[in-house]
This record gives structure tokens, sequence and C-alpha cells, in this order.
């Protein structure tokens, strides 16, 4: 008889606190690759302009699992 054990991977985050939305100042959760840079959204503003970046960003990363599944928040000072 095998014991099955299921095995949490952990996720490693891009964004942390210290990422602002350059729309509000807000935590970003999403960053948005473009030709000349990159910009940080909150959801809020990620939700109100996505139909426009989804034109014109290159790539993005979307950390909004973090606002769904907050885990502690370990001090690395």
């Amino acid at each position: 008889m095998s014991e099955e054990t299921m095995v949490e991977e952990e996720t490693t985050y891009l964004l942390d606190m210290t990422d602002r939305c350059d729309s509000c100042g807000a935590q970003a959760y999403f960053r948005c690759f473009f030709d000349g840079g990159t910009l940080d959204f909150c959801q809020h503003h990620f939700t109100k302009y996505e139909n426009t970046l989804i034109d014109v960003m290159l790539d993005y990363i979307d950390e909004s699992d973090k606002l769904h599944n907050p885990r502690k928040v370990e001090d690395h000072a």
C-alpha cells in the first residue's frame, strides 16, 4: 500500500510590496513588457486598461493570485 503525499510547489514571485502601480501607486500585481520598457499595474488599473494593453504589450507577468492566496511574507533582512 502506497501513501500519496501532496507536495505543494513554492511559487517564486518577481513583484513584491515595493513594486507600485505606475497609475496610482498601489501595490503592483502585473508587470507589462513593451518595446520601450515596462509598466507595473495594480489589479484595478490592469483590468481597466487590459483591452488597450493587450494590443501593444509584448508580454506580461500576472501575480494577482497573491490577492486570493495570501501567504506568509518572510523578512529577508
